[in-house]
């Protein structure tokens, strides 16, 4: 179902790894990464499996799955417009600023 509402209902039979990257065999020499996925996330297991191979190719990954968090999570909890966030949000923005922070050196 997921696949369907990606790439259509006439999506090829194979998946290429440009659109699936997990289904890469050799991820050597990409940047230092950060994956996160919400624990009802339809992709999920696809996510972490990408991790995975990120970690088996030696490149640096940090790999969060929010716990309860579905695709989309930090965009569609209610209150996150008028400032007020879910604990599960607050903890996803402070994650990615933290990991960009130590990735780029940025503000320390």
């Amino acid at each position: 179902m997921a696949w369907d509402c990606v790439l259509g209902r006439d999506r090829p039979t194979q998946v290429d790894h440009l659109v699936a990257p997990a289904r890469a065999t050799d991820l050597k020499g990409l940047p230092q990464t950060f994956i996160d996925a919400g624990e009802a996330e339809v992709f999920r297991d696809e996510a972490v499996a990408y991790a995975s191979l990120l970690w088996k190719c030696d490149v640096s990954t940090e790999l969060h799955v929010w716990r309860g968090a579905f695709h989309g999570f930090e965009m569609e909890t209610p209150g996150v417009g008028e400032g007020k966030q879910a604990a599960v949000v607050k903890a996803f923005i402070d994650a990615k600023k933290s990991w960009i922070r130590r990735i780029f050196q940025v503000g320390q």
